[in-house]
């Protein structure tokens, strides 16, 4: 249980976009920067449309950030200790706001019919 002197870094949930937001380059480093100012951030990853892998690629960008790390050995130099915090069973994915704008629109729409036709042929 956190106590005094730890930080608590709270997963909330994930976001599926249409959109091609920038990767993060230094998750560390936005994480840190929300941290000291106390509001929340977002982290891109790039999809490779693998859950398993995207998980794997995900937990290398935390575990090896450089920035991360050090916040890691600062607070521990504190007594303190860096928590990550998930919603019980899993952060909860959702549609970004791009992605249901896109399924909402006509082409979206056209999409969607596609795909249950390809699904009833199977």
């Amino acid at each position: 249980m956190p106590q005094n002197g730890d930080v608590v870094i709270h997963v909330t949930d994930m976001s599926l976009h249409t959109k091609d937001y920038a990767p993060t380059l230094s998750a560390g480093k936005k994480i840190v920067k929300a941290l000291d100012k106390k509001e929340a951030t977002r982290v891109y990853v790039q999809s490779t449309g693998n859950l398993e892998k995207d998980k794997v690629t995900i937990q290398d960008k935390i575990e090896n950030d450089p920035e991360l790390i050090a916040l890691v050995r600062e607070t521990n130099a504190k007594g303190g200790k860096v928590f990550f915090s998930f919603p019980k069973g899993g952060a909860p994915t959702k549609l970004g706001r791009d992605t249901e704008q896109f399924i909402n629109s006509k082409n979206g729409k056209r999409k969607l019919r596609g795909l249950a036709k390809e699904k009833s042929e199977e």
